[in-house]
């Protein structure tokens, strides 16, 4: 796999997710409500020597974060341990995923591969692509496509947007949907901040639909992939 390889949560996996439709957005049984592990068999796009490709679901944070439960790149490490019978298999995290948002995340398979990986996405190399769905209008109907940029910064347990600070963040988002009821954006990030495909929405007036953090309505998933 290439530095300039194109990561993007716009392709095949998305299918597995949600779906906006006429009548509204329905999801998958892979991702109802469910007090066990979702079923990771068919998690994998893309293997080779150096790096795996998988698609997260969610639900599930990207590494552990208690000794209790496993992380996504943990259950993925296991899995190739178990396939190749090599308990000496690791995988690196290169980039991260919210708990609650779905989509392509890229492991390394070795800490070379995990240094050129972390460059790539340093000097924006890497394009990502994120989609969400919103039962909110926005205000200028006519835009379907704007920059939002915005200072990110987490205060206390919460990711905040702070109006007074310089810019750390530059999203743009592009409308590619609409039905009566909801909407489709996509999400282009040129930085990488926490929270960053979900904050600017709230600010732009189309909150995604089941963030509560962030002033999106309850619904039985966050619809960010």
């Amino acid at each position: 796999m290439e530095t300039n390889t194109t990561t993007n949560a716009s392709g095949r996996c998305h299918q597995e997710c949600f779906t906006l439709g006429h009548e509204g957005v329905t999801f998958s049984k892979m991702n109802s409500t469910s007090s066990t592990t979702p079923d990771i068999s068919k998690n994998f796009h893309y293997l080779d020597d150096h790096y795996v490709a998988c698609c997260k679901p969610h639900g599930i944070p990207t590494h552990r974060t208690d000794e209790e439960k496993l992380g996504f790149v943990e259950l993925m490490e296991n899995k190739l341990k178990f396939q190749f019978s090599n308990e000496n298999e690791k995988l690196f995290v290169v980039h991260r995923l919210d708990k609650d948002t779905s989509g392509l995340l890229v492991f390394a398979r070795n800490k070379e591969a995990a240094a050129k990986m972390s460059l790539a996405f340093a000097a924006h190399k890497i394009k990502k692509e994120y989609l969400f769905v919103t039962d909110k209008k926005h205000p200028d109907t006519k835009q379907e496509s704007f920059v939002i940029e915005s200072h990110i910064e987490k205060k206390g347990p919460h990711f905040i947007s702070h109006a007074e600070k310089p810019n750390n963040s530059k999203t743009q988002f592009v409308q590619l949907k609409e039905t009566k009821t909801h909407t489709l954006w996509q999400a282009l990030p040129h930085t990488g901040k926490p929270h960053q495909i979900r904050l600017p929405p709230q600010a732009a007036g189309i909150p995604v639909l089941g963030d509560l953090a962030h002033g999106g309505p309850p619904l039985v998933r966050l619809c960010s992939h």
